[in-house]
């Protein structure tokens, strides 16, 4: 098997560097008002030893860039964004240490629909029927898989339903995904895992971790 190293928490990373997110797009909130903290946040974890980086979309959705304001196109500029940064922070890590650069990874990270919210809907079963939960995830899978993403990242699905329906998507638009996070049902583990795009599952990625140098870095392991 072999281990690689994600990143933490960006949310706490930005908290703790001084950053509200008392907003209902949360981290997403600095990809229209400060992104270049967001990429300050992600050169931190690669300088602490991260090698996989978790872009900025988890909880991003253009329906909620439209709710706060932006045009439909700048929407989804906004959430295509989430891996351009990812990927600068990347290009700014090389000119540090080129050798640890080319072993970085970014994945673009997908996260249920609740998370979109803003409410803690993400630890609850989706709202949505199943047709709609596949067009939600198909049009966002759309608009990341068309970035400089690597790998995505598919986050905190507790919900089989949900799982099917993004499996659904992965299948017709053909990415290769890692998923990670609180994948914790055996049935949805299998499922998600079945799919032919998903390169590994991992049920509890959180259990190994360290802090180093002030960032929380987690093990994900691929067999």
């Amino acid at each position: 098997m072999n281990a690689c190293v994600i990143d933490g928490g960006l949310s706490t990373a930005l908290e703790e560097a001084g950053h509200s997110l008392d907003d209902r797009l949360w981290t997403a909130r600095l990809l229209i008002d400060d992104p270049e903290a967001i990429v300050t946040a992600h050169l931190a974890f690669l300088r602490a030893g991260a090698r996989v980086l978790i872009s900025s979309s988890y909880q991003a959705s253009e329906a909620g860039f439209v709710a706060a304001g932006l045009e439909p196109d700048a929407a989804v500029e906004a959430l295509r964004s989430t891996t351009a940064l990812a990927v600068e922070a990347r290009a700014r890590f090389a000119l540090e240490d080129p050798t640890g650069a080319r072993d970085v990874l970014v994945a673009a990270s997908v996260g249920p629909y609740g998370a979109t919210l803003g409410d803690g809907s993400e630890y609850r079963a989706p709202t949505l029927d199943d047709l709609s939960l596949v067009d939600f995830h198909t049009e966002r899978l759309r608009v990341l898989i068309d970035t400089e993403r690597d790998v995505l990242a598919i986050e905190t699905i507790s919900s089989t339903r949900e799982t099917h329906a993004i499996v659904s998507a992965l299948n017709a638009l053909t990415p290769t995904a890692i998923t990670e996070g609180q994948v914790t049902a055996a049935a949805t583990a299998s499922s998600i895992g079945s799919s032919p795009q998903v390169a590994a599952v991992s049920r509890h990625v959180n259990v190994t971790q360290a802090r180093i140098g002030g960032n929380a870095l987690s093990a994900l392991t691929i067999a």
